[in-house]
């Protein structure tokens, strides 16, 4: 099972930002956070960082809590990979109005049956509580 280390770091490689960038965007969003504790959690030399820290850092790098802590299952990196991929889709559909939400989740249902998917009959994600990462 992966650590939060290697998650931390495969996540802030994947969207190309720095620890001091991530620092900024958690601080400037209200969760106070040094580079340097970024850089800790990312070479492992901090393992236990505070749920409000967790679900900073993974609202601002569009990943879930489980997957960054290394619940999440994953069969593949490709799967790391869609995953990240998945969660960039989503944090630009920010700002769509509802007419156009709704004819996006049109198109992921057809392509999701294209897959031989079932269809996603969850509610609507949250809003993040922390902006989205700047690329």
């Amino acid at each position: 099972m992966a650590n939060i280390a290697e998650r931390l770091d495969l996540a802030l490689r994947e969207r190309g930002l720095s620890g001091a960038q991530v620092a900024a965007e958690l601080t400037e969003a209200g969760i106070p956070i040094t580079r340097a504790y970024v850089s800790q959690l990312r070479t492992g030399k901090q393992a236990n960082p505070t749920l409000q820290v967790l679900r900073a850092l993974a609202s601002c790098l569009q990943v879930s809590v489980g997957w960054l802590v290394g619940e999440e299952s994953l069969d593949s990196g490709a799967v790391e990979d869609l995953q990240l991929r998945a969660a960039a889709i989503g944090a630009s559909a920010s700002g769509l109005s509802d007419g156009s939400l709704a004819v996006l989740r049109g198109v992921i249902d057809l392509a999701r049956r294209a897959e031989g998917l079932p269809e996603h009959s969850g509610p609507a994600p949250e809003a993040p509580a922390v902006p989205a990462a700047r690329p």
